[in-house]
Formats: C-alpha cells, sequence, structure tokens
C-alpha cells in the first residue's frame, strides 16, 4: 500500500475519516475527491505533509472525475446522502456519480474499485435512497465488472451522526418520538470495523466482484436503540410513537429544515428492516469480530449526561 495512489471520493463524512485514518498509516497517497475542500482539509494530519490533498470535483462534469480518478492504484466510493437538497439528488449521486466514477476506472485501468453502499438497499423499495442505492450498484458493476460493493448498516462511533444527534434533541425535548412505531430492525455496526473492512477488502484480491453486508453482532428496533440512548445518557423520558397520519404530517414539515430530523422518503426507507441477509458475507468473512454497541457508545454519550 505504501506510496500507491488511493482516490476516496466522499472522504470528508463521518466514514471517510476512518478509511483516510487508515490509508496513511498504511502509507498510501490519499486523494480526497470532494465537494467542498475546505471541509476536507482536516484531513491532512493524518498523513505527511503531502500524503494526503484534497481534490474539488464536480459531479456533473464526467471528464473531471476521470481526471481525479487517472493514476490511481484503487478507488474507493464513499459518495451518499440522506436527503435530497437542489441539485444534490439520489438519481445524481447514488446513481449518474456511481456509473461515471465505474466507467472512469475502467477506461483508466484501475485494479480496484469498492463502492459504499448501504443495507436495505433495493430496486423495488417505495423508498428513493434505498432504491437508487441498489441501482447504483447495478450500473456500477456493470460498468466495472470487478467493482467491490460493501453495504454497511447503521454506522455508530465517536462523532457519529445518529446517537449524537438523538442525544442532543433529548437535552431539549419531554420526550422522544418514533415512527411508524419504532419497529424496525436495524443493525448498528462500528465505523472502525467497517473502515477496517474496507482496508482488508481493498488488499484481498479475491474480493473482486463480490458483495458484502456488514452489520454489528446485535439487532435492534429503532424504539430499542432511543431506550438504550436515554439511559446511558440518564435521562429517563418516555418514548412516543406518532400514528402514521401525523408522523407523515409532520415529515413534510421537518424535510424543510437545513438538516432534516426525518423526510418522508426516510419514512418510506423505515418501513422495511435493514440488517444483513442470512447468506450475506459480512465482516466475519473478512476475519473482523464486530465490536459490541455497548462497548463503544456510551463513554461518548457521556457529555450529554445532566450536570445536577
Amino acid at each position: 500500500m505504501r506510496n500507491k495512489i488511493i482516490t476516496v471520493f466522499g472522504g470528508s463524512g463521518f466514514l471517510g475519516r476512518s478509511v483516510i485514518q487508515n490509508l496513511a498509516r498504511q502509507g498510501a497517497r490519499v486523494r480526497v475527491a470532494v465537494r467542498n475542500t475546505d471541509r476536507a482539509n482536516h484531513l491532512r494530519v493524518y498523513g505527511e505533509v503531502g500524503q494526503v490533498v484534497p481534490l474539488q470535483i464536480n459531479l456533473k462534469d464526467a471528464e473531471n472525475i476521470e481526471a481525479v480518478c487517472k493514476g490511481s492504484h484503487a478507488v474507493i466510493n464513499l459518495l451518499g446522502i440522506l436527503y435530497e437538497k437542489c441539485t444534490s439528488t439520489f438519481e445524481a449521486v447514488h446513481v449518474k456519480a456511481v456509473e461515471d466514477i465505474a466507467k472512469a476506472c475502467t477506461k483508466h485501468a484501475i485494479k480496484r474499485l469498492i463502492h459504499i453502499s448501504a443495507l436495505g438497499a433495493d430496486l423495488n423499495s417505495e423508498s428513493n435512497y434505498a432504491r437508487t442505492k441498489a441501482l447504483g450498484e447495478q450500473k456500477g458493476q456493470a460498468a466495472f465488472k470487478d467493482m467491490t460493493i460493501i453495504r454497511p448498516g447503521l454506522l455508530f462511533g465517536a462523532g457519529d451522526n445518529f446517537f449524537n444527534r438523538f442525544a442532543e434533541l433529548a437535552k431539549i425535548t419531554p420526550f422522544l418520538t418514533l415512527f411508524d412505531k419504532g419497529t424496525t430492525k436495524l443493525q448498528p455496526v462500528y465505523v472502525g470495523d467497517v473502515a477496517e473492512g474496507i482496508m482488508t477488502v481493498l488488499k484481498d484480491s479475491t474480493t473482486k466482484g463480490k458483495l458484502y453486508e456488514l452489520g454489528g453482532d446485535q439487532i435492534f428496533t429503532f424504539k430499542e436503540l432511543m431506550e438504550f440512548l436515554l439511559k446511558f445518557t440518564g435521562r429517563p423520558k418516555p418514548v412516543v410513537s406518532f400514528p402514521d397520519r401525523v408522523g407523515k404530517g409532520l415529515s413534510y414539515i421537518l424535510q424543510f429544515m437545513p438538516k432534516p430530523l426525518v423526510t418522508p422518503d426516510q419514512l418510506r426507507f423505515l418501513k422495511k428492516d435493514a440488517i444483513v441477509g442470512k447468506k450475506a458475507k459480512t465482516l466475519t468473512d473478512l476475519g473482523i469480530i464486530p465490536k459490541h454497541l455497548e462497548a463503544i457508545v456510551p463513554p461518548y454519550l457521556a457529555p450529554y449526561k445532566p450536570r445536577f
């Protein structure tokens, strides 16, 4: 891995930080392809001077994507959005960009392409998020047949966007709300385990063209995760389930927030469990033992506990 050029699309996010830190430790030269380089400058400290370099990209420009990929030993695509804003649509990010990246990798004879999708990706889903994730997998593998697909579950770890966000909400609200009764099953996975899994796939040529579903060793309902959060933040509050009509109405309003708590499409996504398939290749196939949620989450929830 030393001195090999690895291009990471969307590397400024939560998972990207762990992936780039691992790549830098292995001595790789990392190109971080992002839409806003200011949000990726903090990644430079993970390597020596000039080892980690943020590059600005325009996902609408296939030639720009080609230029970023050219000369790479491998490309890792972490691009993904949870909700649509302006021109940043599911179709543009989850499908078109993936296809363009895959075509660029084929054109420039890049050895490895690793695409990060999501548990719950489904061509027949009512959710546009889940449907476009699955379509992106299909289009990407058609353009680069050896593309390895990784579908991680709900990511947790210090700085995550799930537990931290709801813990912050629990500080100011008298109760936490559930949509669709909170019965959806999720399989949270530690971000460090997923990053390690990506590194294993990158080094192992036998993983080419395969699909992996990465989840933790426990399955929870959404309600159970909220109860877990309240327990470890020391905030005994009720968890209230809204009727479907009320939940849908609220989601239509909340989708216009700068960072929506929930959108109508996310409600559609939560109608189906997002767990590892019984026949899927998993973390254990990559030689990784999943870390327990209870061992990782409570320490970083400590700052949300009442101070009196």
